[in-house]
C-alpha cells in the first residue's frame, strides 16, 4: 500500500476520533452525490456493479471494479435529473504518478439552482411564524439561493491470490475463489448550500473475485467507519456504514453474435435488490435495462468501439412523484487516441 493511500486512511481515523468531543447528528441522505453519479452503464443498469462493474466510474460502486478498467479511461458524463431541476457533471482518469498501477480519480459537480427561499416572505398577522387562515406569501419576498456539491473519488486496487495459470484476473478460465481483488476509495466532499458551506470526509472498501468462470462476485462497505460533512454554524453529519452485495455473470447466445449480461446486488442495510440486464450485439451494440433499490426502473444504449465509448441512460421516475425523469449522457475515450491525433499535427 502506497505512502499516500496510508495518509489518507489516518486522516479518515483521525477525523472520526474528532466526534467524541462533540454533538453528532446521524442522517441517511447527505453523501447522495455519490451515489448518484455514475456513467451511463451504471444508471441505466440500476447501479448494480458490486462484481458487475467497468470502466473507471464504475469505482464508485466498488473500488475493487478499477481493475475491470478497459483502455477508454478517459470519461466524461453529464446527467440532467427530475426533468431538468438537478445537474450533475462527472469527469474521471487515471493517474499513474506515483506508482506503477494507477490510482482511480474522480471529480464531481452537482448543482440545484433556483430553489425559492421564503423564510422571510410571510405576512404573519398573528405573529406566530406559521401561516395561517387566510395568510398569505409577500412574492416581492421570495428570494432563491441554489445548492453546490463538489465531489472527489481516489481509489485504488490490488490483486490478491491471483492465479499464477493465467495473465489476467478476468479471465474466464480462472478456478473458483482464486482471483480476488482488494479496493479502497477516500472521498471528499464539499457542500454549499446558500451562504453555508459544509466539508467531509469518507471512506470506501470492496472485494470482488471471479466466482466460477464467467461469474464474478463481489461485496463493498460504502462509508466505511462512518463518513462525516462538517458545517460551518457547527452541525456534524454523520453517515452510517452502507454493506451491499452482488454477482453478475454472461453467458454467449448460441447461434446469434449475442452475449447476455445479469446482475443482481442486494444493499443489506434496507434488503433491497438493485438489478442489471445486458445485451451485447457484435460487441458494438449495448442494451441494457435495470432497476435500482427504490423500484425505479431505467434503460440505455451504449456504442462501443475499441478506443470510443458512448452511452445513453434514461431513468423513469413514477408518475405519482411528479419530479420527472432522468437523462445521462457519458463518453469514454481512450487517451492515446488524442495523443495520437494531436502529434502529427504538431509535427507538420
Amino acid at each position: 500500500m502506497s505512502g499516500l493511500m496510508k495518509k489518507l486512511i489516518f486522516l479518515s481515523f483521525f477525523g472520526i476520533a474528532q466526534f467524541s468531543f462533540s454533538e453528532t447528528v446521524f442522517i441517511k441522505y447527505g453523501w447522495q452525490i455519490f451515489r448518484n453519479a455514475g456513467d451511463g452503464r451504471s444508471l441505466a443498469l440500476g447501479r448494480a456493479l458490486t462484481a458487475g462493474g467497468k470502466g473507471l466510474p464504475a469505482s464508485l460502486w466498488n473500488p475493487a471494479n478499477l481493475v475491470a478498467n478497459t483502455k477508454k479511461s478517459f470519461t466524461y458524463v453529464h446527467q440532467s435529473r427530475f426533468s431538468g431541476v438537478v445537474n450533475s457533471d462527472l469527469i474521471s482518469f487515471p493517474i499513474h504518478k506515483f506508482t506503477s498501477k494507477p490510482f482511480g480519480f474522480i471529480l464531481i459537480h452537482e448543482e440545484v439552482p433556483g430553489i425559492p427561499d421564503t423564510r422571510f416572505a410571510l405576512l404573519d398577522e398573528n405573529g406566530d411564524g406559521k401561516l395561517n387562515g387566510n395568510e398569505r406569501l409577500d412574492s416581492k419576498n421570495v428570494t432563491e439561493f441554489s445548492q453546490h456539491q463538489w465531489g472527489v473519488y481516489l481509489n485504488r486496487s490490488w490483486v490478491i491470490n491471483k492465479s499464477p495459470s493465467i495473465g489476467s484476473v478476468l479471465s474466464q478460465k480462472s478456478v473458483l475463489l482464486r482471483d480476488v481483488i482488494f479496493g479502497i476509495g477516500v472521498k471528499g466532499l464539499i457542500h454549499q448550500l446558500g451562504s453555508h458551506t459544509g466539508a467531509g470526509f469518507g471512506l470506501d472498501a470492496g472485494l470482488r473475485t471471479l466466482f466460477w468462470k464467467r461469474v464474478q462476485a463481489g461485496i463493498v462497505i460504502q462509508d466505511v467507519l462512518t463518513s462525516w460533512l462538517v458545517w460551518d454554524n457547527g452541525t456534524k453529519e454523520i453517515v452510517t456504514p452502507r454493506v451491499s452485495v452482488g454477482i453478475s455473470g454472461n453467458y454467449d447466445l448460441p447461434l446469434i453474435p449475442v452475449t447476455l449480461d445479469l446482475m443482481a446486488n442486494i444493499v443489506i442495510e434496507t434488503e433491497k435488490f438493485r438489478m442489471g440486464m445486458e445485451w451485447t450485439i457484435r460487441e458494438n451494440i449495448q442494451i441494457r435495462f435495470g432497476g435500482n433499490e427504490t423500484g425505479i426502473i431505467s434503460t440505455g444504449l451504449g456504442l462501443v468501439w475499441s478506443d470510443i465509448e458512448i452511452s445513453y441512460a434514461l431513468q423513469f421516475e413514477p408518475e405519482v412523484s411528479s419530479l420527472g425523469n432522468s437523462h445521462l449522457l457519458s463518453f469514454s475515450i481512450n487517451p492515446k487516441l488524442i495523443r495520437s491525433e494531436i502529434s502529427p499535427s504538431l509535427d507538420n
